[in-house]
């Protein structure tokens, strides 16, 4: 897991760029923090795929739970003191933002909804795939979005899709497959 030290060290780089460098000392931002850094620790699941002693792949998800939301909206509050913020509230959709690795020489860091992508998932809810609303992917990342997503990093690709959202359910789960494995990351809803 990654220790509290890196997004902070995020949240000086982020605060420097946005001019705010005096937000990161104050006791509120420092507590908003702290309470973001915890939601996304536990919206944040991990997979690693492995071909004998070769790892294929290293995939870290963050699901936009309502509490990783409430957490990352009071932080951004904070942050962009100078205009007001409006929370979110309840979403139509569920996001989830990953950071896909595939280590050198292969680059098959290709993801989609359909088949003939080198990496296929899909998110289904108590067991039901829930319709994928759309798929972006970036390999530059803002100082903002290392802060709130710390498992972003300069080898990976980042993807950010959204799925139809529809009822409470009690688990969600990505299901990831391909020709170099197959995997599932789970979250247990309160």
């Amino acid at each position: 897991m990654t220790s509290l030290h890196t997004p902070l060290r995020a949240l000086a780089a982020a605060l420097a760029s946005l001019g705010l460098v005096a937000a990161a000392f104050a006791p509120e931002t420092r507590a908003a923090l702290d309470e973001q850094s915890r939601a996304w620790r536990e919206a944040t699941k991990e997979l690693r795929l492995y071909d004998r002693l070769e790892t294929r792949l290293i995939l870290r998800a963050t699901l936009h739970t309502d509490e990783y939301v409430r957490a990352q909206d009071a932080l951004l509050g904070l942050l962009q003191s100078t205009s007001p913020w409006e929370p979110r509230g309840d979403s139509p959709e569920w996001q989830v933002v990953f950071a896909a690795y595939v280590p050198p020489p292969s680059r098959a860091d290709d993801f989609d909804f359909e088949p003939g992508a080198t990496w296929t998932f899909q998110l289904l809810a108590d067991g039901q795939p829930l319709g994928p609303i759309s798929l972006a992917s970036y390999r530059e990342r803002s100082e903002l979005q290392v802060l709130l997503y710390p498992q972003l990093n300069r080898w990976s690709r980042v993807y950010d899709a959204r799925f139809a959202r529809s009822g409470q359910p009690s688990t969600l789960t990505m299901v990831v497959s391909g020709a170099l494995g197959q995997g599932e990351l789970r979250w247990e809803m309160r």
